[in-house]
């Protein structure tokens, strides 16, 4: 039976959490807090285990069984609930900061700079023309002129590039057949360049260069406005704009093909240089087993020796025979194996020879006879035969 302790700011708990405190008022029942909750048993047996760990509530002395009288319940006060609906605020504030919202307007980013252009102010012009502004400590630039600076960038700006330009690039507009767009574009431009609005005043060289520009803006508006000249203009813009784009993307995907090549080549390297790796180590790993057993195979090498020398030629002979199976390249054993089974043998072909005399001795020839076959067949002489 959990009930509510002191309250603190710095508490590591969730919205949940938060929520189930909220049921705790006094000395509840674990099956009350689950019923006024909602949630199955299990999350809120967790959640009241993590509560009693951080000390929020504790387990009430007046816990009872089933059935009998339920004690009086203690109803919050105003200060805790003040403080428990700040930190839930608090905390539901946090999950909407880490959890961006889609439908909120996304904040504007600072313009990013054109790599290789430094020193120039890539953000949008003004007007939308599609030039980088010059930067402001352009050894061009005069303050002291009757033309603001950030007029003389602009000016700077389409006048270093005015060769390069287009019609519509002057007007600072998309190729379009709209006349009424078009128009309106040059009456933007004329408030830039043209000659009357600054009558009067100290241009500078920038006199100069507002002549060109509000002159070539004119001749561009006249074309423009030429169904004729438009039509087949902004068709060639718009195609050569499109086999721009299509060399972009070609290059793009060369470079993607190029990348992928690269990654796959260096892939290949890695397997390669792993496969290398493994065979290394498998021929290391071999190498110590064939070592393992060389070694093995040396061992029941001597133990034939001693046996042979203590006579047992039979052990002497079983030794020799696992040494030489184990190690077939090693002439030694082999010699030795056929030596001590040679001596094997004739022992052998002996001892039969003389228990069939014995036997042929005392008149037992049907037992002889096996003997003497025996020792035929050990040693196949013409005397053991006969």
């Amino acid at each position: 039976m959990p009930e509510r302790d002191g309250l603190r700011e710095d508490l590591p708990l969730s919205p949940q959490d938060f929520f189930v405190l909220s049921r705790i008022e006094g000395a509840t029942r674990v099956s009350e807090v689950i019923a006024s909750s909602g949630l199955d048993s299990g999350t809120v047996t967790q959640i009241l285990q993590r509560l009693l760990d951080l000390g929020v509530v504790r387990k009430g002395e007046g816990t009872r069984s089933a059935g009998t009288t339920r004690p009086r319940k203690r109803r919050i006060s105003h200060s805790r609930r003040k403080l428990l609906a700040a930190q839930l605020t608090a905390v539901q504030a946090g999950a909407r900061a880490e959890v961006p919202d889609s439908t909120q307007r996304p904040s504007e980013d600072p313009p990013a700079r054109v790599p290789g252009s430094q020193g120039r102010d890539t953000s949008p012009n003004p007007e939308g023309w599609p030039v980088d502004l010059v930067s402001e400590d352009d050894p061009r630039i005069d303050p002291k002129l009757d033309l603001p600076v950030k007029e003389q960038r602009l000016v700077l700006s389409l006048h270093d590039q005015l060769e390069h330009l287009s019609a519509f690039d002057l007007l600072g507009i998309e190729p379009t057949h709209d006349v009424k767009a078009i128009r309106g574009a040059f009456l933007r431009a004329s408030r830039h360049f043209h000659p009357d609005r600054y009558y009067g005043r100290d241009l500078g060289p920038f006199k100069a260069r507002l002549s060109d520009l509000f002159k070539r803006a004119k001749r561009a508006h006249e074309a423009l406005l030429d169904p004729a000249r438009r039509e087949p203009y902004v068709a060639e813009l718009l195609a050569r704009r499109e086999a721009a784009e299509a060399a972009e993307r070609a290059a793009a995907e060369r470079a993607a093909a190029e990348q992928r090549a690269r990654e796959e080549a260096a892939s290949a390297e890695a397997r390669a240089a792993r496969a290398e790796r493994d065979r290394r180590r498998r021929e290391r790993q071999q190498g110590r087993l064939r070592e393992q057993i060389r070694a093995k195979a040396r061992e029941h090498f001597r133990a034939g020796e001693t046996a042979e020398a203590r006579g047992d030629l039979s052990g002497a002979v079983c030794s020799y025979r696992i040494a030489m199976e184990m190690d077939p390249g090693t002439a030694d054993f082999r010699v030795a194996h056929e030596r001590v089974r040679g001596r094997a043998r004739a022992q052998r072909v002996e001892r039969d020879l003389a228990r069939a005399e014995n036997l042929m001795e005392l008149g037992q020839v049907a037992d002889a006879a096996r003997f003497f076959r025996d020792a035929a067949n050990l040693d196949p002489t013409p005397l053991h035969l006969a």
